[in-house]
């Protein structure tokens, strides 16, 4: 960009060098007609014209650039000619129809003053002056023209490097900050504020202070939101769970007064067991998201665990599960996380899928694959919120997947999910228990 300016620089003045040469020639061309009509030689009928030429010679001073006069009468029919005009011109070829004619001739400028003489009748003065090209037209790659590209791109180097390190540093810093920030938010509920140190040192607020102040009170005003939306939540799950063991009691109390069968209590028996599943798993979603501190922490070995969760499962769902285990890693985490984690994983590809689902474990990650029609992108961009299950027309409460990704933040292990028509792996590697300790 900044060669292109440069670039844009040079020709914008050599074209501005043109125009100011092109006046200078054309007030040359007007002050020599002027001297001539004023001088000894305005009675163009008594003209002596050797003492015009000299008056040229001497207006225009020694110099490269050549002149020439012609005086033309009205037939069109030279009356005289400077000897510079039959050096120089094929007098012929001169237009007189114009007051000013610019003509290239055999590599040269020549710019032509027509005038008709007020005084004398059906008579024409015809003053030009003859350059070289390369006057009104430079070179634009010459040695001065690169000379003043260098500086211009010298200078805007040094500017450039001057604003960044100096003048524009805060903006970079919080560029950086808030590139750090979109990462962090992928993992973290709770948003880092702008660090004290981008707002300097000024007792007096400008505009950048002003933009840092409130982008931290809307990330604080964020996080409130967060914060408190989760313990709401949190509130309102306990809160039905009382409710809703009361409902059950009275459920007993109603079959046994109606004298009810276990089958036709069954309906409503399923359905407040999945309202109860419903909020455990809820609470336990809610509990993970407002702890901060790792608590119970034991050395697990993920293949153990795996297989264990897998065969309970594996009574459900007969002949889906395959067991790809080429290592056994240890994780340090709480037993039941790292349990529930596996499970939620498990279930959600043996529910939303058919055929075989593969679980893997290999080096210090577990990956379980499922052939299934692949996550639908309005749930992949919500992936993490509770009871997000997109358009899907199986039952369930949307939130195994939140959980998971809720635990994998608790504990800083890394979650990657890959989806396609094809089918879903989601992969969690974890640190070592000795990089976790």
């Amino acid at each position: 960009m900044l060669f292109v300016v440069a670039i844009g620089s040079v020709v914008v003045h050599a074209l501005f060098l043109r125009q100011d040469r092109v006046g200078l020639i054309d007030q040359l061309a007007r002050e020599t007609a002027t001297s001539l009509i004023k001088a000894k030689a305005n009675d163009i009928r008594k003209i002596n014209f050797s003492d015009s030429e000299k008056i040229v010679t001497d207006e225009l001073g020694k110099t490269d650039i050549q002149k020439f006069f012609i005086i033309w009468d009205a037939k069109g029919e030279v009356l005289y000619e400077s000897a510079m005009a039959k050096k120089l011109l094929k007098i012929t070829d001169l237009p007189t129809d114009d007051q000013w004619r610019t003509l290239y001739i055999n590599n040269k400028y020549v710019r032509i003053l027509n005038l008709n003489l007020p005084e004398i009748p059906n008579r024409m003065l015809q003053v030009g002056i003859v350059i070289n090209q390369e006057f009104v037209k430079p070179d634009y790659f010459s040695k001065s023209s690169i000379t003043f590209l260098s500086c211009i791109v010298a200078l805007g180097l040094v500017a450039s490097f001057l604003l960044t390190s100096f003048l524009l540093q805060p903006l970079v810093r919080l560029e950086r900050f808030l590139a750090k920030l979109a990462d962090q938010a992928k993992t973290q509920p709770q948003l880092e504020t702008v660090p004290e140190t981008l707002l300097g040192k000024s007792r007096h607020k400008d505009e950048f202070q002003r933009m840092v102040l409130g982008l931290n009170s809307l990330i604080q005003r964020v996080n409130n939101n967060y914060r408190f939306s989760r313990l709401w939540a949190y509130q309102m799950a306990h809160e039905l769970k009382t409710p809703l063991s009361i409902l059950n009691i009275e459920l007993e109390q109603i079959r046994a007064k109606a004298d009810m069968s276990d089958h036709d209590m069954l309906p409503l028996r399923n359905e407040t067991d999945k309202l109860s599943h419903t909020i455990s798993s809820f609470l336990d979603w809610a509990e993970l998201e407002n702890t901060s501190e790792q608590k119970h922490l034991f050395v697990n070995h993920l293949q153990s665990v795996v297989r264990s969760v897998g065969e309970r499962l594996a009574g459900s769902y007969p002949n889906r599960i395959q067991f790809d285990c080429y290592s056994n890693p240890t994780v340090l985490a709480n037993q039941q996380h790292l349990e529930q984690l596996v499970a939620n994983l498990v279930a959600n590809a043996l529910v939303y899928s058919r055929g075989a689902v593969t679980l893997t474990v290999i080096d210090q990650s577990l990956a379980v694959r499922d052939r299934g029609p692949g996550i639908p992108s309005v749930v992949m961009d919500r992936l993490g919120e509770p009871f997000n299950r997109g358009e899907s027309k199986i039952k369930g409460h949307g939130l195994g997947l939140a959980w998971v990704k809720s635990v994998c933040r608790f504990y800083g292990w890394e979650l990657d999910v890959s989806t396609n028509s094809g089918g879903t792996e989601i992969r969690v590697t974890f640190p070592s228990a000795s990089q976790s300790a």
